[in-house]
């Protein structure tokens, strides 16, 4: 499933205050303990474009185990680029070409990348309808929506296993 689209990518994605950043982190860990180099492209999602002195959550990723975290927004990338779009797959290109093992995507909600949906509540269960290729759902309930998918549900809460379906679907797959 990983592989499918010529790498080894996940998109963590959900509505702001969703937990993306703080699983993110575990992940990376996860990864990074495992001697995979591990990478993050985190989206700001919050219009603008990122603040170059504020490295507050590509910092967080860097620190969990992440040997290259950027940030981008508005077609700023946080690792001095300037343009007036950057697209994902140009991140993902260059992420490559530095030897990234494992790109996480924290953000880009209508990408093509394989996503772990985080959802806080049943208003966000929307999003189940509106995204392409979910590979895992977490959330702090369990919903009937969730059985059409045809992937595993987490507690939002559980990052061990989280981590553990992580490790054994994107670390070990090649």
């Amino acid at each position: 499933m990983a592989l499918e689209l010529g790498g080894r990518i996940l998109q963590i994605v959900g509505y702001q205050n969703s937990g993306k950043t703080e699983l993110v982190c575990s992940l990376l860990a996860a990864g990074s303990s495992q001697n995979v180099k591990m990478a993050s492209i985190k989206h700001h999602g919050h219009g603008g474009e990122p603040d170059l002195h504020q490295m507050k959550d590509s910092e967080r990723h860097l620190k969990s185990g992440a040997f290259l975290a950027a940030v981008e927004g508005e077609g700023l990338m946080q690792l001095a680029m300037k343009k007036h779009e950057i697209r994902l797959d140009e991140i993902v290109a260059l992420y490559k070409s530095l030897g990234a093992d494992v790109i996480l995507i924290e953000g880009y909600k209508r990408e093509k990348y394989p996503k772990l949906v985080l959802i806080r509540n049943e208003e966000d269960l929307v999003l189940l309808e509106e995204l392409q290729n979910i590979a895992a759902i977490a959330a702090p309930f369990y919903s009937e929506d969730f059985t059409s998918l045809d992937c595993p549900y987490f507690h939002i809460k559980d990052h061990q296993k989280i981590c553990s379906w992580f490790q054994q679907n994107w670390l070990f797959t090649c």
